[in-house]
């Protein structure tokens, strides 16, 4: 039986606990601006259901090899489905390490880690195209939903991966930044957002993004599930 005594009713975080099997989501989490039942699927989905995605991929990582389906330490990641995860990561570590959000006061640039912060990097990309594809399989069963209100200038995709953005807005002071670049196993907010999407061809699909418009010539779309890049 889990219980934890450190997690406060109101925190908003969602955790994956291997050694359990058991999935974490905060009661403050599943408030706005996160999820609101009134709110359409696609806002939902968008939000909330990318974190349910992203706490799920942890157990296909590095981590969640060592535990099996009811939590049991064990590695049951055959040799070759190890090298190739391996081979998965190499493209997100090297799209992750060449984002650098500012610069220091010496002018020199503050860069993510991408080796450092590769799972977490992974977990975000995962997570968004599994809630893509489970709110596309819910909308097949349900029937589209009405527009919301105010937002009719854009489509229900558009307006879905503006909740995902919406999810990790943040403001970082220099300081924090450099500190969470150096401590932190999750990119920041901006990073988070900007190298999901920039992976997704579903974003690329919904925003009429062209070629041309990625951030290097040699850019290479990253992603976990092979076919799908």
């Amino acid at each position: 039986m889990y219980k934890d005594d450190d997690t406060m009713i109101t925190d908003a975080n969602a955790q994956n606990l291997l050694n359990f099997n058991l999935m974490v989501i905060s009661s403050g989490l599943s408030s706005l601006p996160i999820f609101d039942v009134a709110r359409p699927a696609y806002c939902n989905y968008g939000s909330m259901g990318s974190i349910i995605g992203h706490e799920m991929s942890h157990s296909f990582d590095e981590a969640g090899r060592y535990y099996d389906s009811v939590g049991n330490l064990k590695d049951w990641w055959t040799k070759t489905s190890f090298n190739n995860f391996i081979h998965l990561t190499h493209c997100f570590k090297k799209e992750y390490s060449k984002m650098c959000p500012t610069l220091d006061e010496d002018l020199q640039k503050l860069c993510v880690n991408g080796n450092f912060s590769v799972n977490e990097n992974m977990a975000d990309n995962n997570g968004l195209k599994m809630a893509y594809w489970a709110w596309k399989k819910f909308e097949s069963i349900n029937g589209k939903e009405p527009s919301l209100p105010g937002m009719e200038d854009f489509t229900q995709e558009q307006i879905f991966f503006l909740s995902f953005g919406r999810t990790f807005c943040s403001k970082y002071t220099l300081s924090s930044l450099r500190n969470a670049l150096k401590t932190d196993v999750h990119s920041p907010g901006a990073e988070r957002i900007m190298g999901s999407v920039q992976n997704s061809q579903e974003f690329a699909d919904a925003f009429q993004c062209s070629k041309n418009s990625q951030q290097d010539d040699d850019f290479e779309r990253c992603s976990f599930f092979e076919g799908t890049r």
